[in-house]
């Protein structure tokens, strides 16, 4: 009809509407969905069909009530949406109104459960008041005391208006995972030998005297920093080889067992990564597990890169040590007018340190992994006792940690 003409919205259809001056209420569907229907219309709501969902489009004038049957009941599954104008505290109001008790009674009393999340933004943002609430709702019919699998995001504001929408997705969905593409290392696919190899040729090139120890130092970052990473964009958490089959058949045949299966696969999966963690052992794989960390790189000095091979070493240094070693060094400075120079460190002290280092822990300010001292060559290992050696010598630290 020419009234309906006005109400045109590219790339949706209009099922049905309720014209109103102030209450006005319509329904659109994608243009590209063929098997959408409209059941029923009443003051409050609208009722249509999408596939083998019914669904009610809910509008509440603020100065009417709820008759005696509130909403329909719709057969499973059903979802409730809309503008419901009422206040209560399960939807984050401060006051109980009586009409929102009567709601609250009727989804009690029909296994119908609420869609919301107090911690997102509220749905209605009033510009008199400056603040946030949510009039706007979600509702879902259950079976077997098991609601409908629904998630509900409010989006941000929309253009002339005080209503945000919100974006409903119907179905389980898989946690995706959106990581940085900051380059990673997975060291149960590296080639430790020809990473040594490449390094050991490498190192040859980088002088640990006559340049700055700065220098120095930046150049054996850039030969870590050099070597080939990688990284998974987006991926889903505990998705196994089986869980991956069992996805992409569900791509193909839509087939909502498979779903089950696919999530129920994924929940054993997350299950034991659960019960496998270990902080003591392994906790730069725990924390990642739980909340990948933001990382950025930084300027580290050598004394920073000393710092770290302390913290990261098995022993513990006991006070009374640590009190002896800084005397002796405060001794050696105050006589630092002789000739004598710190005794250089040799091969087998560094040996000694990096064996004593724990593998699978976090990289400190150099962003350098312990594997990857782990496997040093032996000319790295040589260049590494020259390195602080000079370091030493040259007095370019304050302080060991």
């Amino acid at each position: 009809t020419d009234e309906a003409s006005r109400y045109k919205l590219d790339g949706f259809d209009l099922l049905n509407y309720v014209p109103h001056g102030r209450h006005g209420r319509a329904t659109y569907v994608r243009a590209n969905i063929m098997d959408a229907i409209s059941l029923e219309s009443t003051n409050f709501y609208d009722v249509i069909q999408v596939g083998g969902y019914q669904i009610a489009n809910v509008y509440k004038p603020p100065s009417m009530s709820w008759n005696e049957q509130v909403l329909p009941i719709l057969p499973h599954p059903a979802v409730y949406v809309g503008d419901f104008n009422r206040h209560h505290t399960d939807w984050g109001y401060t006051e109980v109104d009586a009409d929102s008790e009567l709601l609250v009674d009727w989804a009690s009393k029909n296994d119908i459960v609420l869609i919301h999340d107090a911690k997102q933004r509220g749905t209605f943002h009033s510009a008199r008041w400056s603040r946030d609430y949510s009039p706007d709702l979600c509702w879902v019919s259950t079976l077997d005391r098991l609601p409908l699998p629904v998630t509900c995001l409010v989006l941000d504001n929309f253009p002339h208006s005080q209503h945000r929408p919100s974006f409903i997705h119907i179905g389980l969905q898989l946690p995706i995972v959106r990581s940085s593409n900051k380059l990673q290392w997975n060291f149960r696919k590296v080639n430790w030998e020809k990473y040594s190899g490449t390094l050991e040729q490498s190192i040859i090139v980088i002088p640990s005297r006559n340049i700055p120890i700065d220098k120095a130092y930046s150049n054996l970052q850039s030969s870590w920093y050099g070597y080939p990473r990688g990284y998974h964009l987006v991926y889903i958490p505990c998705l196994n080889a089986e869980c991956e089959a069992l996805l992409k058949q569900y791509k193909l045949s839509r087939d909502p067992d498979l779903a089950d299966h696919v999530i129920e696969s994924l929940d054993e999966r997350w299950e034991e990564a659960m019960e496998s963690l270990d902080f003591t052992r392994s906790s730069r794989k725990s924390w990642n597990l739980i909340q990948p960390p933001a990382q950025s790189h930084s300027v580290v000095t050598p004394n920073q890169l000393v710092s770290h091979m302390l913290k990261v070493a098995k022993f513990v240094v006991e006070k009374e040590i640590r009190q002896q070693v800084r005397g002796e060094w405060r001794k050696y400075r105050r006589n630092n007018n002789t000739q004598h120079s710190p005794e250089p460190f040799t091969v087998s002290e560094l040996d000694e340190i990096l064996r004593r280092v724990k593998p699978g822990t976090a990289a400190g300010y150099d962003n350098i992994l312990p594997e990857l001292l782990e496997h040093l060559g032996n000319r790295a290992r040589k260049w590494l006792a020259q390195f602080f050696t000079r370091v030493a010598r040259e007095e370019s630290f304050q302080d060991f940690g």
